[in-house]
Parts: structure tokens; sequence; C-alpha cells
């Protein structure tokens, strides 16, 4: 099979996240922030960002309070889709809402 940049670049990764645990685990919990839009649907997420995953909580910028109360309302339900089918240990606990 020849060798392409991403299967090079997908080496790499695997040899770092073998390397650096810490690394791992940060790569792992990313997948949050990218996952934000389809999780919340695209009226919460016209009204919301997901910016960083830190100690398992995603912060959440949110642009009104009664935006900011919904998705509080729905945060069970809003962690249940972005931890589906994932590892537990990479499970997203809480949200930061700011």
């Amino acid at each position: 099979m020849k060798k392409t940049f991403f299967s090079d670049f997908n080496d790499i990764l695997k040899r770092l996240r073998k390397q650096y645990p810490s690394l791992d685990i940060k790569l792992d919990q990313a997948w949050a922030v990218e996952a934000w839009s389809d999780s919340v649907g695209p009226q919460i997420a016209k009204h919301s960002k997901a910016l960083k995953v830190s100690q398992k909580i995603l912060t959440v910028q949110v642009d009104h309070a009664a935006w900011r109360n919904e998705i509080h309302l729905r945060k069970r339900q809003i962690l249940e889709k972005l931890n589906r089918d994932k590892d537990p240990e990479m499970h997203i606990v809480d949200l930061y809402l700011i």
C-alpha cells in the first residue's frame, strides 16, 4: 500500500499518543468541541460555541442568558449525546457556560 501524507501523519500521531498519555487524553477530548453543533442542534449552535475541554469539563460560550438557561436545562441530554459511543474515560462530565 502506498504511503500518503495522512497515513504518515496518523503513524506519527499514534506514536505521540503512546509516548505522551496526557496528549492522548486531550486529543480524545477535543472531539467534544467539534461535536458541539451536532449534539445541540442548529438553533442552539447558532447561539453558542464550544471553546475547550479542561478536566473533562467543556467550556461553552453563550450569547444570551436565555440560551444559557436553555442549555443548562438540557445539559443531561446534551452530555448523553456528546458522550455516546465514546470511551467512558474520555467522557465530558459537565458544561461550563460563559
